[in-house]
């Protein structure tokens, strides 16, 4: 003979049911990035990657339009080709680390220039990653969540 009650058979099912979840997790909401290219194709492509992975994405096609959305939206995090027309990104670059309000905003270059003079010259300029076309998805995702990974580490201990 058993001394378990059905009621408490059916409670510890519910309890098995139940997810079991990270609050912060749970109530984190997407990353906000902007992705900057002049190449269509690229922009659709990666947005719809990027959001599958549960990023916030917006896009601008030019480093002027870059700029205006970045002051008027301050992205988490902004993904930047460097030959654009108008204003290429090492511009944007340059701007947007130069700026008080926008200073902080980590920046991933993302760009068929791989010589090491540019990868340098991004660096100088204040870039947080340097990644060359054609690009790996997965490298790019993983490359995006060490930056938010360090910033709140960074955060957890006092740096800013």
């Amino acid at each position: 003979m058993s001394d378990s009650s059905p009621a408490r058979d059916d409670q510890s099912e519910a309890d098995d049911e139940k997810p079991i979840a990270d609050p912060e997790e749970a109530a984190a909401p997407a990353r906000r990035l902007l992705l900057v290219d002049d190449d269509e194709h690229i922009l659709r492509s990666l947005k719809i990657y990027l959001e599958m992975e549960d990023f916030n994405v917006t896009t601008a096609s030019s480093g002027r339009e870059a700029l205006d959305k970045i002051r008027a939206d301050q992205p988490e995090l902004v993904v930047l080709d460097v030959m654009m027309p108008e204003m290429d990104g090492f511009q944007v670059l340059e701007t947007v680390k130069g700026d008080e309000a926008t200073r902080k905003i980590p920046v991933i270059m993302l760009t068929a220039r791989g010589q090491d003079a540019d990868v340098l010259r991004g660096y100088q300029k204040g870039a947080s990653s340097y990644m060359t076309k054609p690009v790996n998805y997965d490298e790019l995702v993983d490359n995006i969540r060490l930056i938010f990974d360090n910033e709140e580490n960074d955060a957890k201990s006092g740096k800013s």
